[in-house]
């Protein structure tokens, strides 16, 4: 834009020439000046490099967020499928967060889980009594050996036994055994797993409509110091197909029997995709089969807090460990001003969305089987989208995203970056105040003359 004194000499110049000022065109005095973009824009960013789910990309369009690929761009939220280390959460920015803590695949793996309840089920036998008794394949494949010896010993009847993959998922390499010569846990039925675990199985489960299901229970964890875990309102019911009777020989390889994974099922001709009617289908919401046993007298109020404290108490067996992992993971040492050492918590954020699967038996007490460490976020019916879709969102909406945070930071980096390049900005110069300056100091003379004068 001009000035005021560049515009009345044009004017000066517009009359000496004889210039019509009304014949020219009026934008001809106008000056466009164009605004730099902003350095960060409104958008909040995820990236979904390692997350193969259409349902997270969804949800994230939902709530506004812009999808990057690509590490090197600036992110708000990362959404990966897989664990990650203590390194990586190291190097996130203080305005960054990522959907795992460092650590929590101690309870992910069935070995370990089994390890770390066990520990404390010898402490506390009374409040660790959710989980059935299991050991780990090989370490402790002889002291199951030795019960099977000791049951059978006894003339006790046989106990059945499930085989799990300690890293498997979707029902894959689990079979049921009754006899210690059953077992196989070299390599013959699935060579791709290496550890085992061998549970007891729980035979008197509650049946709905002769047909035996599991829970899955969305959990979320937002901090672990503090421990700080929400328990989703809704989730799944898994169905089995082939209606449940007591294993025996004869029907242990029925996996459409005993087995209520999904992927198991799904191919049998008895599965029921039947989304208009929560209370029937091979799939059902977790509030319809609630509502279907309230129905039947049973107190849901109670079983809520039972999952719950199975919940709590399970991720409590980590706790310490997490806790140090993440405080470890999100802090460094810097160096003050002063010289001396200190250490500055940084703020960068894990949260974890886990998948617990637990069983009720006949007195409706639940069982914990597994904690999986990224559940299943597969959408092939209605009921998937909108149940996993909705604990996506739950899991986001509570970190409280802004982008503003990521503005901030980004600024106060320019900043610094400034000042080491050119110094510290300083302030304008102090002039100093004009005064009156004080009167010469008398001479000598002077003195002895006031001297005299005042001896007069």
């Amino acid at each position: 834009m001009f000035d005021s004194k560049r515009r009345q000499e044009m004017d000066e110049w517009m009359e000496r020439e004889g210039v019509n000022k009304s014949a020219l065109p009026k934008k001809s005095f106008e000056v466009k000046v164009k605004r730099p973009s902003s350095a960060c824009p409104k958008t909040l960013r995820i990236n979904l490099e390692n997350c193969k789910y259409d349902i997270v990309r969804e949800t994230a369009e939902r709530l506004n967020f812009k999808e990057i690929r690509n590490e090197t761009e600036v992110w708000d939220l990362y959404w990966t499928d897989l664990s990650v280390s203590s390194e990586r959460v190291s190097k996130m920015q203080p305005f960054q967060y990522i959907n795992h803590f460092p650590g929590m695949i101690e309870i992910c793996r069935k070995a370990q889980l089994a390890k770390h309840l066990k520990r404390l089920q010898a402490t506390a036998p009374e409040d660790y009594n959710f989980f059935p008794a299991s050991w780990s394949v090989p370490g402790e494949v002889d002291e199951w050996r030795r019960e099977v010896r000791r049951r059978a010993a006894s003339g006790q009847p046989p106990v059945t036994y499930i085989v799990k993959p300690d890293a498997g998922a979707m029902g894959r390499g689990i079979y049921l055994v009754q006899r210690e010569e059953d077992l196989d846990v070299s390599g013959a039925i699935n060579p791709e797993f290496n550890g085992w675990v061998i549970q007891e199985y729980l035979d008197a489960p509650l049946l709905i409509d002769a047909l035996k299901f599991d829970l899955r229970i969305y959990v979320l964890v937002t901090s672990v110091d503090p421990l700080r875990i929400y328990l989703l309102d809704e989730g799944l019911a898994r169905f089995a197909t082939v209606e449940y009777t007591v294993p025996s020989p004869a029907n242990l390889q029925t996996r459409n029997m005993h087995l209520t994974n999904y992927s198991v099922n799904k191919h049998a001709d008895a599965y029921v995709f039947a989304e208009s009617n929560p209370n029937a289908g091979s799939k059902r919401r977790l509030t319809a089969v609630f509502a279907a046993l309230a129905r039947q007298g049973h107190d849901i109020d109670a079983l809520r807090k039972r999952i719950e404290r199975l919940v709590v108490k399970t991720v409590l067996t980590i706790e310490p460990q997490l806790a140090h992992t993440y405080y470890m993971a999100c802090s460094r040492t810097m160096g003050a001003k002063d010289g001396r050492r200190r250490r500055v918590e940084r703020s960068s954020r894990c949260f974890e969305l886990l998948g617990f699967d637990v069983l009720l038996d006949e007195q409706l007490q639940p069982w914990l089987m597994e904690v999986n460490h990224s559940p299943s976020f597969g959408t092939d019916t209605p009921l998937d989208a909108e149940v996993k879709g909705q604990a996506i969102y739950d899991a986001i909406k509570s970190l409280g995203l802004d982008v503003r945070k990521r503005k901030a930071f980004i600024g106060q980096q320019l900043k610094e970056q400034k000042e080491r390049l050119y110094g510290p900005a300083r302030g304008r110069p102090q002039v100093p105040r004009w005064r009156r300056a004080p009167p010469p100091p008398a001479s000598s003379s002077e003195e002895e003359e006031e001297e005299e004068e005042e001896e007069e």
